[in-house]
């Protein structure tokens, strides 16, 4: 069956269900950004069976939100018949959009090239919802691949070489890290006062997505004072798109591992972002939630495409700049 176009009110529905469902975690401290990612008990991003692209966006927190077990695999009811799986019988899968733009425009039936000087309508995009299901839930397919996912708990020399290509200096001094946007500068407390190697990469990571905002880059705003409205946005966006890196990259903590000065840094943050989104009022809670989501998407792909090589930087069809007001939600940029 052919997927459909759904109503501008269906379509909400997806994003409705998930900002209440992340914001509802965020208020018991338990998003998934706030907490410290298991290698362990964890295979990976959302990705699809068939196509072995990962999902992105709103798909992508949907899919890890509902993901019944470690396998992160998914695909649809006719690509696992097409394969020869089989989807058993009474199972329920997750609903997920794709965005795309029309492709040559016609108006009266005619092509792009017979205008006869008649203005023709621009390409504007469109959505289709299909429904996925998990690699649990369909017989015949076969065993996850086993791979050396291990992460590795030494300095991520990946993230260093990303500094560096993003052209931005990196210094080591002092006990706080952070990022100063005026001099497009990450500075870190020296490497062997971690605790643990891995501390040093999930913070590294952390400001390189702060760096990304730079106007030379993703050109976000910035000059936010500290507890302002526009530090709180900056901090969500970096704190989300830090962990879409940090799984792609296998950059993993072991919550064993963590000492008591982490804990209490996570437990801060989330306190900060919890506190500064429970002072807007309801609709504008998602409307943050979904924009920073967005931005995230954008500073996890700008740090994927540098931190990984060609063959492992995974590409995808469907990447519109913007999509169309969707009801109160306001505009946002999601996609596949």
């Amino acid at each position: 069956m052919a997927p459909r176009t759904e109503t501008q009110t269906e379509r909400i529905n997806i994003r409705e269900r998930l900002v209440e469902e992340l914001l509802a975690r965020i208020e018991s401290d338990t998003a998934p950004w706030q907490q410290p990612w298991d290698p362990i008990h964890d295979e990976g991003s959302p990705v699809n069976a068939v196509t072995n692209k990962n999902y992105r966006g709103v798909n992508y927190w949907c899919l890890s939100l509902l993901r019944p077990g470690p396998d992160p695999r998914w695909c649809t009811f006719k690509q696992a018949k097409d394969q020869g799986w089989s989807v058993r019988k009474g199972e329920h899968g997750v609903p997920i959009e794709k965005w795309g733009t029309t492709g040559e425009a016609k108006r009266d039936g005619q092509d792009v090239g017979a205008t006869n000087g008649v203005e023709l309508e621009k390409p504007h995009l469109f959505v289709r919802y299909y429904t996925v299901f998990h690699a649990s839930q369909i017989e015949g397919i076969p065993e996850l691949p086993v791979f050396d996912s291990s992460p590795s708990f030494e300095r991520d020399q990946r993230l260093v070489d990303t500094v560096e290509r993003m052209g931005v200096p990196l210094s080591h001094r002092g006990t706080r890290a952070y990022y100063v946007p005026s001099q497009d500068r990450i500075v870190l407390p020296p490497p062997d006062s971690f605790p643990t190697a891995v501390d040093y990469n999930m913070t590294l990571l952390h400001e390189i997505a702060h760096a990304t905002g730079h106007a030379t880059r993703l050109n976000r705003p910035k000059g936010h004072s500290f507890g302002s409205e526009g530090y709180a946005k900056e901090e969500l966006k970096a704190e989300i798109g830090a962990s879409m890196s940090a799984c792609v990259l296998g950059v993993a903590i072991d919550p064993s591992e963590l000492c008591e000065g982490d804990r209490d840094e996570l437990e801060n943050q989330a306190a900060y972002i919890k506190s500064w989104l429970g002072t807007l009022p309801e609709v504008e809670r998602k409307t943050e939630l979904l924009a920073a989501i967005s931005a995230a998407q954008k500073i996890s792909d700008y740090v994927l495409g540098l931190a990984l090589s060609e063959d492992e930087t995974e590409t995808v069809e469907v990447d519109p700049e913007k999509v169309l007001t969707a009801g109160g939600l306001g505009r946002v940029m999601m996609h596949l």
